[in-house]
């Protein structure tokens, strides 16, 4: 399981700390610190299921300045800025098993755990 994670945020910290409690082994991706790629943030646009609004952190000062709508960009459009202001994506994000899942809620995070079942933790 990989984890699109921000050590300096307290909704990736609880979905980390749950992760360590279900005795799930993951990965974190410091998607801050130069770990995203283009290709990683392709495969998040692919496994994500819903809204591609939700994958964005709308609030961010470089969304505001850049003026792009996520409903009415092209996907590409938004796949180069993602990966240009990575602060913008959303997070935490958990991909596993060729899908996305936004975590932000400890809800989410328990959902999530317990969907996978116990074969796909070890991914």
């Amino acid at each position: 399981m990989l984890v699109v994670y921000n050590p300096n945020c307290s909704k990736c910290a609880q979905l980390g700390q749950a992760i360590e409690e279900s005795g799930a082994s993951w990965t974190r991706l410091h998607y801050l610190e130069g770990e995203l790629t283009a290709d990683l943030v392709h495969s998040i646009f692919d496994g994500y299921q819903g809204p591609v609004r939700d994958l964005i952190r709308s609030k961010e000062p470089e969304w505001v300045v850049g003026g792009l709508d996520p409903r009415g960009t092209a996907r590409e459009e938004l796949e180069a800025f993602v990966l240009e202001h990575p602060v913008v994506l959303q997070r935490p994000l958990v991909l596993v098993n060729g899908r996305v899942e936004v975590a932000r809620s400890p809800e989410a995070v328990q959902e999530i755990l317990s969907r996978l079942g116990p074969s796909a933790l070890d991914e």
